[in-house]
């Protein structure tokens, strides 16, 4: 066999990757740039043994997650949030009405070419059961791991893009880009006009992007995402069918020049706070419980629809409440003072012998 160098890795189809990876005794599931670049940190690591150079361990699988490869099973995706790299699979035997059993699945554990690997809803897939022993998510604790199409079939998704033209290339700055969603817009640096319609620099950006058409360099193995602000170079492509709302998107999305987007290009995102978003949704349900409960309030006092009254009194304006409006507030306090004041008629009486 051949001595396998960092050129010749490089030009290795990814069935051949992840059989020199199985060689080595090193996991092959991830991208073709991530079994590329494991499999480069073995070579550089030899002459030591695999188990000993401690490459069976990368970023993609964290020494606190384990897979058990002695049962494949099988299952069909329940859905898959194609922008945000995850979703849930129904195992054989179930039904979606089975949250329970629904098993977790992650972008990186699809066995894919493709540049961001995704599944469609409906699919039938096969997997390993994966298990992390510190999940953020206790739902996420087991997970889908090393996931094929049915026959170990390699997930690859057909590029369905309408290109009209694609060696042409324009300049452009991202409006927005959100890293959570996975989509944003970007505007034309210059005018210029494209199929018969104009692309203004002047207007807020309408081309619209998404995370599967940044180009990534290789080794990248964290979802790819575009700062504000930053320009970036790309082909555009007619958006059809539901999304034909905004028609046109930017795909083949690298640096201006040509050259594919790093980590340092991406956009930062906030350090993961577990309590955060419970206590903001928290916050947001007791802000709309506190409207709601002003609104009716407001109604009561209003009686049906009654505006208080502009009074003018010593040149001064006041505002008079109705009394349809006072009386649902002060019904309780009125029958009160009238007890207080029959009371006191009837002492009055008493005293006066009458």
């Amino acid at each position: 066999m051949d001595t396998l160098t960092k050129d010749s890795v490089m030009s290795l189809k990814v069935s051949e990757l992840k059989q020199k990876l199985l060689e080595k005794g090193l996991p092959t599931n991830g991208i073709k740039s991530a079994l590329q670049k494991r499999l480069v940190a073995a070579l550089a690591a030899e002459p030591a043994p695999a188990e000993a150079s401690g490459m069976a361990v990368d970023a993609e699988a964290p020494a606190e997650d384990t897979i058990d490869e002695s049962t494949r099973y099988s299952g069909t995706v329940h859905k898959f949030l194609k922008r945000r790299g995850f979703g849930r699979i129904i195992p054989d035997g179930k039904t979606e009405e089975d949250k329970d059993d629904l098993v977790f699945v992650h972008w990186k554990q699809i066995q894919s070419s493709d540049a961001w690997p995704c599944l469609s809803d409906g699919q039938k897939v096969e997997y390993y059961l994966g298990k992390k022993a510190n999940p953020r998510d206790p739902k996420k604790a087991t997970f889908a791991a090393k996931v094929t199409l049915e026959g170990g079939q390699p997930v690859n998704q057909a590029d369905t893009r309408n290109f009209p033209d694609r060696s042409q290339r324009f300049v452009g700055t991202v409006e927005f880009f959100d890293p959570r969603k996975g989509f944003g817009f970007l505007k034309p640096k210059e005018d210029f006009n494209f199929q018969e319609t104009d692309f203004s620099a002047s207007k807020k950006g309408t081309i619209y992007v998404a995370r599967e058409d940044i180009k990534i360099a290789d080794g990248v193995d964290v979802s790819p995402s575009l700062k504000d602000k930053a320009e970036v170079e790309f082909a555009l492509w007619k958006r059809e069918g539901e999304d034909a709302g905004k028609s046109w998107a930017a795909g083949d999305v690298t640096k201006v020049g040509g050259e594919p987007l790093g980590t340092d290009d991406f956009k930062p995102r906030k350090a993961y706070d577990p309590n955060a978003p419970r206590q903001t949704q928290k916050r947001k349900r007791k802000q709309k419980k506190g409207k709601k409960g002003q609104k009716f309030n407001m109604m009561q006092m209003m009686g049906g629809g009654m505006q208080p009254q502009i009074v003018m009194m010593n040149g001064q304006a006041f505002m008079m409440m109705p009394q349809t409006m006072m009386q649902g507030n002060w019904n309780q306090q009125g029958r009160k003072k009238k007890r207080r004041k029959n009371k006191k008629k009837a002492e009055s009486m008493d005293i006066n012998g009458n």
